[in-house]
């Protein structure tokens, strides 16, 4: 992965270039300078220097409004974050969180247990209980200096003293700081750590896609969906396609792939003629970010409004179908667990079938899913061109699509 902006936030540059086990950090980012685009966020500087990072000191006051304004002009692919028990690190990762930028922790032992139970009750167990249990369970990946370090974090519980019963981040990587570990230069480092920094970015490329490569992912869905009718390509979403460099259809393939729907942009692909790197999209090394969601598919295909629909003998077998597939696609898109390749399913039902749309107009409405599935038509209409004659209703435009916009954004499907 060429060309990485990484940030990384040290909360005190003067005590990592001291002596001790956090004094490989400077060398380290001076190296990976060299090789990637480096900032570096810091409450104290001091005197340490670092050729080729760019360095910000933040006062005590306001840092949140600093970290946002940095987070957005730095715009990093990954933000790096060297901290354990620190208030500032907690307000940065909730920035981060809040503008989808993947995150790695580094803890350097610091849930060790003789520094995890200094100053316990004062202090280390409201830090817990407010910021840094989840920082670990929500962090894009965990990075280790020592096996033995990831091994105490393997077993932590969701306490500091209770052994864990499952991991509180199986995202987990051990890459040997160069001072500690025999054999490890300070190159064989930094290399390390890009690759994991690769490795969270394209774990979920969604929110790292611009406005212009989600469009384009819209435009190649209609291309393919809309390729059996013998219709040609746009003008317009010619010069969309060709204005994507190598990084934007890389992050376009990968998403399309995670949502079911990298057969239809390959096949746009084909069809516009469009430029597309050739991208080995199974064999991309990357973190499973995707287990809830199997779990929140299974339970709406066992829920009880599915059954009651695939019982009903009173419905033609198609319009049984449609309706089943509604319903179904209502109750993922509420618990989140939706993906492309549901909507293209729809679209194609609705478009090239023949169908009693008032039948399926009346058993939604009967079922109490009548505005639902008018908000999907509108969604349908919006991003993948389905025409208002193949539709059993209006699709309707209200703030209840709106909210239902922003749900697909925030689960990362379109």
């Amino acid at each position: 992965m060429g060309d990485v902006k990484v940030l990384h936030f040290i909360p005190s540059l003067k005590s990592a270039a001291g002596p001790g086990l956090s004094d490989y950090k400077v060398p380290l980012l001076t190296c990976m300078a060299g090789k990637a685009d480096v900032t570096v966020v810091t409450c104290d500087a001091g005197k340490a220097g670092m050729a080729g990072c760019s360095t910000v000191e933040l006062g005590r006051w306001r840092r949140r409004c600093g970290f946002r304004k940095i987070l957005t002009e730095a715009a990093p692919d990954v933000v790096h974050i060297h901290a354990c028990w620190n208030r500032a690190a907690a307000t940065l990762f909730k920035e981060c969180g809040s503008l989808h930028v993947p995150t790695v922790l580094t803890l350097d032992h610091g849930l060790d247990s003789w520094h995890a139970m200094r100053n316990c009750w004062l202090r280390k167990l409201p830090m817990w209980l407010m910021f840094q249990r989840g920082m670990l369970e929500r962090a894009g990946a965990m990075h280790f200096v020592t096996a033995q370090e990831r091994d105490r974090f393997m077993r932590l519980g969701r306490h500091p003293r209770l052994k864990a019963v499952e991991s509180l981040n199986a995202r987990t990587a051990v890459i040997g700081a160069f001072n500690i570990t025999g054999g490890v230069t300070v190159e064989d480092m930094a290399d390390g750590l890009l690759a994991l920094y690769g490795k969270v970015a394209d774990s979920a490329p969604f929110f790292r896609m611009t406005s212009d490569e989600r469009l384009a992912e819209d435009r190649l869905l209609a291309i393919s969906l809309e390729g059996g009718l013998g219709r040609g390509v746009s003008g317009g979403d010619k010069a969309l396609l060709e204005s994507l460099g190598v990084k934007s259809w890389r992050r376009i393939l990968i998403h399309a792939y995670d949502e079911g729907v990298y057969d239809c942009i390959k096949d746009a692909v084909g069809r516009s003629c469009a430029e597309s790197p050739g991208v080995d999209v199974e064999n991309i090394d990357r973190f499973d970010m995707n287990a809830a969601n199997g779990a929140g598919g299974r339970a709406v295909s066992e829920s009880r409004a599915a059954v009651r629909l695939k019982s009903d003998a009173a419905l033609p077998d198609f319009e049984r179908g449609l309706c089943v597939m509604l319903c179904t696609l209502i109750l993922k898109v509420r618990r989140a667990c939706a993906r492309r390749s549901d909507f293209v399913r729809l679209y194609k039902m609705l478009r090239f079938n023949e169908y009693d749309e008032a039948l399926v107009n009346v058993k939604m409405r009967s079922l109490g899913l009548g505005g639902d599935s008018a908000r999907m038509l509108q969604i349908l209409k919006e991003r993948y061109g389905l025409g208002e004659g193949f539709m059993f209703a209006d699709p309707l435009d209200d703030k209840g699509t709106a909210e239902l916009r922003k749900k697909l954004f925030k689960s990362g499907i379109q």
